[in-house]
C-alpha cells in the first residue's frame, strides 16, 4: 500500500523535499527527483526516488502505475542528455526487499558495470535486482481499465453481433485471471525471473 506524504526520519524524503542539500539533484518531476548516488557503485551511479514515501517495491498498488512510468521516464531522458552514447551500458531497476538499503522506493540508474565488483549486486539473474520492464505491468493495467467496458458491452449489446459477443465473452475470462493472479510483487518477480534486458 502507499503511503501518502513523508517520513521525516526517511533520508529519501529529506532529499525530495529539499531537506537534504548532500545530494545533488540532476532532475526533477512532478512525482520524482533524480540524483548522484552517494555512495556510487558505478563509475555513474544515480538514484529516481517517488516524493511520495513508500517503503519498496512489494508495497506498490496498481494506482502507483504512473509513478512507475514517471520514474522510467525521467530516468530515460536524463540518460539521453548525459549519457547518449553509452546509454545501452546502463540498467534501471529495483532491489528487492529485503536487499535495499534505504526503505524508500528508488530506481537505480547505474552503468556501465562491466568490470564493477558490484556487478553481481544488479545482475537480474541473480533475483536481487528487478529490471524495470513494463510491458507485464502494462497488460494488466490495460486488462483491469477494460473489465469495466467488457462488462458494459456484454450487459448492453449481447445480441447484436454474436461473434464479437462470444470473443468479448472470451476477453472477460482472461481479464480476473489476470486481476486476481498477478500483483504488482509478483510482477515484479517475474519480471526479474524473465528478462535480462538492460532497460
Amino acid at each position: 500500500m502507499s503511503v501518502q506524504g513523508r517520513d521525516t526520519s526517511c533520508v529519501f524524503c529529506k532529499i525530495a523535499n529539499g531537506t537534504d542539500s548532500s545530494n545533488t539533484i540532476r532532475m526533477e518531476r512532478e512525482l520524482v527527483v533524480l540524483f548522484n548516488d552517494k555512495y556510487p557503485k558505478s563509475s555513474y551511479h544515480y538514484q529516481c526516488i517517488s516524493r511520495k514515501h513508500i517503503r519498496n517495491i512489494s508495497h506498490l498498488t496498481k494506482l502507483d502505475l504512473p509513478l512507475l512510468e514517471e520514474m522510467k521516464s525521467c530516468a530515460v531522458e536524463f540518460l539521453l542528455e548525459n549519457h547518449k552514447s553509452d546509454i545501452s551500458h546502463f540498467r534501471l531497476g529495483f532491489h528487492r526487499p529485503p536487499f535495499n538499503s534505504v526503505h524508500h522506493l528508488h530506481l537505480h540508474v547505474i552503468g556501465p558495470l562491466r568490470y564493477s565488483v558490484h556487478e553481481i549486486m544488479f545482475n537480474p539473474r541473480m533475483g536481487i535486482f528487478v529490471p524495470n520492464r513494463m510491458a507485464i505491468l502494462d497488460i494488466i493495467s490495460w486488462a483491469l481499465t477494460n473489465a469495466l467496458l467488457v462488462y458494459k458491452v456484454l450487459t448492453s449489446n449481447q445480441g447484436t453481433n454474436y461473434e464479437c459477443f462470444e470473443r468479448i465473452c472470451r476477453l472477460q475470462q482472461t481479464i480476473p485471471n489476470l486481476s486476481s493472479t498477478f500483483s504488482i510483487p509478483v510482477v515484479c518477480i517475474l519480471i526479474g525471473l524473465l528478462t535480462t534486458f538492460r532497460i
